[in-house]
């Protein structure tokens, strides 16, 4: 699991190239395009940074569930998120 803290860089390292984008938007089409590929590290990491800037954004964190689906208890605690972040809004 990854502490608060690195989430928060991994957000703010966004890469900016594409300036006419949100950086979040960026690292949801990357993240995307990783879980795809089958490339689950990378997915987690580029979602994660998207997160930062969409905390509550019911796609994002599908796609962190989808990428946790080998992993029981991380695919759980995504779900959990998911639910909670849908109960709120």
């Amino acid at each position: 699991m990854l502490a608060l803290p690195l989430v928060t860089f991994l957000a703010l390292a966004a890469p900016l190239q594409d300036g006419a984008r949100a950086p979040h938007e960026v690292r949801l089409e990357r993240g995307r395009e990783a879980l795809e590929a089958g490339q689950r590290e990378e997915a987690v990491e580029h979602l994660l940074g998207a997160l930062g800037w969409r905390p509550a954004s019911e796609e994002i964190l599908t796609l962190l569930m989808r990428a946790a689906e080998p992993v029981p208890d991380e695919a759980a605690l995504w779900a959990h998120v998911l639910a909670t972040a849908t109960v709120d809004h």
